[in-house]
């Protein structure tokens, strides 16, 4: 949070007039996990019980398109999904969309860091995610949904269910790698 916060107020100093999106947790982190979600029925995360705004990445573009061709006054943009879910709903969604039994795992800190490790992750990359995820699961953020999709776009945002439809073929051929 500290990064976008530093990047925000260098934007500011260079141009005083802007527009900043800034989206909640993109619903496409899900296929990160993909083929440990089709091969072993599990999301494993340090969320506790914390709700998520999820948003589609589209819908990010599609604000940022929207706002490049008609303009916008000076703002900040909470851009979210419809709804916060916390991971045992998303695992119940992905189930639904997936036709298997999906659980979530609540895994602690150094399990997900040693998964980020495995990954070849920074080590000052890990840092921030173990901080940013503690932060939010303890509840000190906001994990409100916002109106910004639909009122600037015209349509509501897209809900997580959509999205795993989408994806199913990302998801299929995960499980087939």
């Amino acid at each position: 949070l500290r990064w976008h916060g530093d990047a925000e107020a260098h934007v500011a100093e260079l141009f005083p007039a802007r527009t900043v999106l800034r989206p909640a947790l993109c619903m496409q982190v899900l296929l990160k996990q993909a083929v440990q979600i089709t091969c072993s029925g599990k999301i494993e995360a340090p969320a506790r019980g914390g709700r998520w705004p999820l948003v589609d990445a589209r819908d990010i573009a599609d604000v940022a398109v929207h706002v490049m061709e008609h303009g916008a006054d000076s703002q900040v943009l909470e851009l979210t999904g419809p709804e916060a879910l916390d991971y045992f709903s998303i695992a119940q969604q992905c189930s639904a969309a997936l036709e298997r039994h999906i659980t979530y795992v609540d895994v602690c800190s150094p399990r997900a860091r040693g998964t980020l490790e495995a990954r070849r992750l920074s080590p000052r990359l890990i840092e921030a995610l173990l901080e940013y995820w503690d932060y939010a699961a303890a509840g000190a953020l906001p994990m409100k949904v916002t109106d910004d999709i639909p009122r600037l776009l015209g349509r509501p945002a897209r809900n997580l269910s959509d999205f795993l439809h989408d994806a199913l073929q990302a998801f299929r051929q995960a499980a087939n790698a």
